[in-house]
């Protein structure tokens, strides 16, 4: 799936004028972004869609790498959830 550049960097731009980056220090503007960028993806997103890496970043305002970082960061709690039997009704939904 492709979107327009202008639209992406727009939404980008509006966005980060949305976060007042003299409140939050310590990288929290940057997940502040990261976060929005996801929640307004998966609002644009139809059901089962399927993003490449660079589609996300582009949404996020970051880079490929810092979204497979996150990726696979999340996908570690899941399988240490799953592992230490903290989440059984993650397992039930992952085995079905």
């Amino acid at each position: 799936m492709s979107y327009d550049p202008k639209s992406v960097e727009r939404c980008r731009r509006d966005r980060h004028d949305a976060i007042d980056t003299t409140v939050v220090t310590n990288g929290l503007a940057k997940t502040a972004r990261i976060d929005l960028g996801l929640q307004l993806l998966q609002l644009a997103a139809k059901p089962g869609t399927s993003f490449t890496l660079h589609e996300i970043a582009l949404w996020c305002g970051c880079t490929r790498d810092a979204v497979l970082l996150i990726e696979q960061k999340a996908l570690k709690k899941v399988r240490t959830r799953i592992r230490f039997g903290r989440d059984s009704k993650l397992f039930r939904e992952l085995a079905a």
